[in-house]
């Protein structure tokens, strides 16, 4: 597959970019030897290769919640410096 102006033009009318002369002869140019590398990917044979997922050996690590009981005085505390409440609410900001 080869890509021609008429294409380039088309994406960048898209994508709202404003492209020059010389910037389309570039992407032309570039997206033909991006997918003329990918068709060489593509003729390889990889029937007997096994897929990859994860080559690392990472793995999520979750901690169970827990919680905490708080005291009083750590629940004051965070109270005092509370810019302002309403009837035991938090009062913030209007968020639209």
């Amino acid at each position: 597959m080869k890509i021609d102006k008429s294409q380039i033009d088309h994406l960048a009318k898209l994508s709202r970019l404003e492209l020059s002369v010389k910037d389309q002869t570039k992407f032309v140019k570039n997206l033909n030897d991006i997918l003329g590398y990918v068709e060489q990917l593509n003729q390889v044979d990889t029937k007997e290769i096994t897929t990859t997922t994860q080559i690392a050996g990472l793995k999520n690590v979750w901690r169970d919640d827990v919680v905490e009981p708080t005291d009083e005085t750590s629940k004051n505390e965070i109270k005092n410096n509370i810019p302002a409440m309403e009837d035991d609410y938090l009062k913030v900001k209007r968020v639209l």
